[in-house]
């Protein structure tokens, strides 16, 4: 076989480049998926719709604190030094507690904050009575044995 140029088809055209085709285009040409992630990419929102409504996509925020050991431990210390008073507002307390939890699963930020808020002034109500309480058993075993004539 003789070509006209050294190495090259015959005729004299340039022989072609090695690989096929070619190299692609910079942009990735036809086919190539689109810049931020392709097709079917999920927004940068985190979903689809407005974040924190509706239980779609990620909440807005993180859930609001449940005070969930403060609580508890004001249930039985109200168990302990305060039945009549301490111990119901220690329940209540955690019924607020507990409706944190469930408003922060389902994506109700607002409705975990006013109960979160709840749970913590019944918490701060609670440990005052269990205080008093504790206040009211150490006076009465100190000055339960004494006589009083």
């Amino acid at each position: 076989m003789s070509y006209d140029t050294p190495g090259g088809p015959p005729g004299g055209a340039t022989p072609p480049p090695p690989g096929g085709y070619g190299a692609p285009p910079p942009d990735g040409g036809y086919g190539a998926p689109p810049p931020g992630g392709g097709y079917g990419a999920y927004p940068s929102g985190g979903g689809y719709g407005q974040p924190g409504y509706g239980g779609y996509g990620q909440p807005f925020g993180k859930t609001p604190s449940a005070y969930r050991a403060w609580v508890i431990t004001s249930i039985v210390c109200g168990a302990l030094f305060s039945l009549i008073v301490g111990l119901p507002c220690g329940i209540v307390a955690l019924s607020y507690s507990r409706r944190v939890q469930q408003a922060g699963q389902m994506g109700d930020m607002q409705s975990a904050a006013k109960a979160s808020k709840r749970a913590r002034i019944w918490a701060i109500v609670a440990t005052v009575f269990d205080a008093l309480g504790l206040i009211l058993v150490i006076t009465l075993v100190s000055h339960g044995g004494a006589s009083t004539s």
